[in-house]
């Protein structure tokens, strides 16, 4: 009786072996999407799903022989993030299958916007692990996509304020879709932050767009507006004095160019120091 026991025992130990060993993993998937500018893609939708290898085979789950169809479709949380289980691609047959993320944005919806406009999608994914987060891969497409989720705040970093110029600062690239190129409107303000001294002349600060038009063959430099100190300022907003685009121009940027902002500084004669400026420029979609 007991060798029948003992015997029993093995032949149940082998068959729960490769049961064990076929047991299929579910990876804890997780991200966090943001535009450059640190703003969460809250209430957008991030879809993954299996990608059949070539020759037509549908993958399915090799430890229980279950096909992969649906995607998984969870909607980003007011922070931008989202958290859900996907099979492992170790755990799936064929060998070669992989996985796309999808993100779509919510956009703003009529009549103030369009809605949403587009998403963005990161191809060839593998998982694996008890735990994948993907915010890189899903970050790395917010270039064009902040441009339908966030579109009033594209842009909107103020330098440092200072008395030297500024020399060319990318704010975005324009997208490779429309291959018509995208219209942007950029505006600008300059503020005193702190008075010069002993200035016997004006210091004057000249604001720059960089772009290149689509049916240009390099950047150009645009002045929008120079701004004038009266020797040693007055604290607060700095006046156009002269106008060009009066700080805001509306223009359409080549795909695939980068949209730069420069300024130039000329302190007053005799000023020491010069007076501090800050420049804040928005960059926006239209």
């Amino acid at each position: 009786m007991r060798k029948k026991i003992l015997l029993g025992l093995f032949f149940l130990a082998s068959c729960l072996v490769p049961l064990a060993s076929r047991a299929q993993t579910i990876t804890t998937v997780t991200g966090t999407i943001l535009d450059p500018q640190g703003i969460s893609f809250a209430g957008g939708q991030v879809t993954i799903n299996v990608v059949s290898p070539s020759g037509g085979v549908t993958p399915f789950v090799t430890a229980t022989g279950a096909t992969m169809i649906a995607p998984q479709i969870v909607t980003l949380s007011s922070s931008g993030s989202f958290s859900v289980g996907v099979v492992a691609n170790a755990s799936i047959s064929p060998a070669s299958t992989t996985y796309t993320i999808r993100a779509c944005p919510v956009g703003v919806q009529p009549p103030i916007g369009a809605g949403t406009q587009g998403c963005a999608t990161a191809t060839g994914i593998t998982i694996a692990g008890a735990s994948q987060d993907v915010s890189a891969t899903l970050n790395a497409l917010t270039a064009s996509l902040a441009q339908t989720w966030n579109p009033s705040r594209f842009f909107n970093t103020a330098p440092a304020a200072g008395t030297a110029s500024i020399g060319p600062t990318t704010m975005t690239t324009a997208p490779a879709i429309p291959v018509t190129g995208t219209r942007y409107n950029l505006s600008t303000y300059i503020t005193q932050t702190a008075l010069g001294a002993s200035c016997a002349g004006n210091s004057t600060i000249v604001v720059n767009a960089i772009f290149q038009d689509p049916n240009a063959a390099a950047p150009q430099t645009t002045p929008l507006a120079t701004y004038t100190v009266t020797t040693n300022g007055t604290l607060g907003i700095v006046p156009i004095t002269a106008n060009a685009y009066a700080g805001s121009i509306s223009f359409v940027a080549k795909a695939g160019t980068v949209v730069q902002y420069s300024t130039t500084y000329t302190p007053g004669g005799s000023c020491s120091p010069a007076p501090a400026v800050q420049f804040f420029p928005v960059l926006e979609l239209q």
